[in-house]
């Protein structure tokens, strides 16, 4: 059974489930039973079951949508595989690939991990522009690119196998040119280089570097405000701050 299907089946069971509830609570008022007081109201229920319902043709049509889409930019030349479950297993296979993939690069050399995210519009462009960027610091360096393209963000990753790192000179101010080469990429197309794992220490230069002066001095003024002893925190977020 595919996903979409198995997923659809777990909706019409809880709306059965749902309407059971309300036959059995019919039925308990009409006898007379005083349990039948226990029984969550007809007014709680019904809504109940038509959400369910209504989740049940929602996510029918999103899989055959999904198809359709892929199918098409397959035939478009735009999508070269794709890969879509159609049991739980599977599903959960694909899901221990995309969870293993910080564990391998760990195996396999460094990976110079950035968190930056830009429109949805612009991913591609910002994978493209970003591989030109780092190869320009290192030429032919690879790339590795694991990102939720539902919201833009994506962890491009620089990659060093054990070898070169070894090599290579200044590791840590080169791995700061590279991670900071692929931040102004993602600025230039209107992005940012903080998505979801925030600033912390690490990143106060780079906050420093691409927030305008009003905004620095406005996050400033609200550290000062709320932590004037600067006790919470000290030193990460917000730059500047002694």
């Amino acid at each position: 059974m595919s996903t979409g299907r198995t997923r659809g089946a777990v909706a019409l069971a809880q709306a059965a489930i749902v309407l059971s509830l309300f036959l059995l609570w019919e039925a308990a008022s009409r006898l007379g039973w005083a349990d039948a007081r226990l029984l969550p109201p007809p007014s709680l229920v019904l809504p109940r079951a038509a959400a369910l319902l209504s989740d049940l043709v929602f996510l029918g049509h999103l899989w055959i949508t999904v198809q359709e889409v892929l199918l098409a930019a397959t035939e478009a030349g735009l999508v070269l595989d794709a890969v879509l479950p159609s049991s739980g297993p599977q599903r959960d296979a694909l899901w221990e690939l995309r969870h293993s993939v910080s564990e391998a690069n760990k195996l396999a050399g460094v990976g110079l991990t950035t968190d930056c995210a830009v429109p949805i519009s612009a991913v591609a462009a910002f994978i493209e522009l970003a591989t030109a960027a780092v190869r320009r610091l290192v030429p032919g360096l690879e790339v590795l690119v694991v990102a939720h393209l539902g919201d833009g963000n994506v962890h491009f990753i620089p990659f060093f196998d054990w070898a070169q790192w070894e090599a290579t000179d200044d590791r840590d101010a080169l791995g700061q040119r590279l991670k900071h080469a692929v931040n102004e990429v993602s600025h230039a197309l209107r992005g940012t280089f903080s998505a979801e794992h925030g600033i912390g220490r690490t990143l106060i230069p780079e906050m420093a570097h691409f927030k305008s002066p009003v905004e620095l001095s406005m996050m400033q003024l609200l550290k000062r405000q709320f932590d004037p002893l600067n006790l919470f925190n000290p030193g990460r977020l917000v730059p500047g701050v002694a």
